[in-house]
């Protein structure tokens, strides 16, 4: 009987967003933690209503995925507005 490969891992991510990945790609990128990240669904899905505010940026830029995101003609946000109840 085989055994199953076995795993280590510091840092497990539960949940493949935006913050899940960004938290990911940071500890990757400036520390030496080995890092996982579970997410139920294989991203195939328009995920509706999600979006980036004008301020991400500086966030992208610093997780070096900023040309990466431009060159990707994402539709740009201006601005966002959002209310509840009545």
């Amino acid at each position: 009987m085989d055994k199953e490969p076995q795993h280590d891992f510091e840092v497990i991510i539960v949940g493949g967003g935006p913050a899940g990945t960004a938290a990911a790609i940071s500890l990757l990128k400036y520390s030496k933690l080995k890092v996982a990240v579970i997410e139920s669904t294989d991203y195939s899905n328009i995920r509706i209503g999600e979006y980036l505010s004008p301020g991400i940026l500086p966030l992208l830029r610093y997780l070096d995925l900023e040309d990466d995101f431009l060159r990707d003609a994402h539709l740009p946000s201006y601005g966002i507005d959002a209310s509840w109840g009545d």
